[in-house]
């Protein structure tokens, strides 16, 4: 019985770490996804994103701080939740692929917003990288 009390523990745990999970903090988790339980890993090259989701992660207890390296980066390493969560991301926050649908020349996704303009013709909303 406990064990199973402790399946549903880590189950409820994950469903709450992938829940707020956000596009970087995925991309986080697959570049270190490669490394193992015991090894330590570290970002070679920082931008806003990954600054941003590194407390994130370390936040939902998904990495943990394993030490620094001589040039001062942060070295992380996984906890068991997060190794659960890395080794079943493709399952847990697929990546999908949307379609592509074309509006008068213009290359959108279904949801964009979809503004008419004075000319009569049809733009994208601001934002929506176009």
């Amino acid at each position: 019985m406990r064990l199973r009390e402790i399946d549903h523990v880590l189950d409820a745990r994950i469903a709450v770490a992938v829940a707020s999970l956000t596009a970087g903090e995925r991309q986080i988790l697959a570049a270190f996804a490669d490394y193992g339980m015991n090894q330590t890993f570290w970002l070679t090259k920082e931008n806003m994103g990954s600054l941003a989701a590194l407390p994130r992660l370390l936040d939902k207890q998904l990495i943990l701080t394993k030490g620094a390296t001589r040039e001062g980066r942060a070295m992380f390493g996984w906890t068991e939740l997060g190794r659960v969560v890395a080794d079943n991301l493709q399952r847990l926050v697929p990546v999908i692929e949307l379609p592509k649908v074309e509006v008068k020349g213009i290359e959108t996704h279904p949801g964009d917003e979809v503004l008419e303009a004075t000319d009569g013709t049809e733009q994208p909303a601001a934002g929506d990288g176009a």
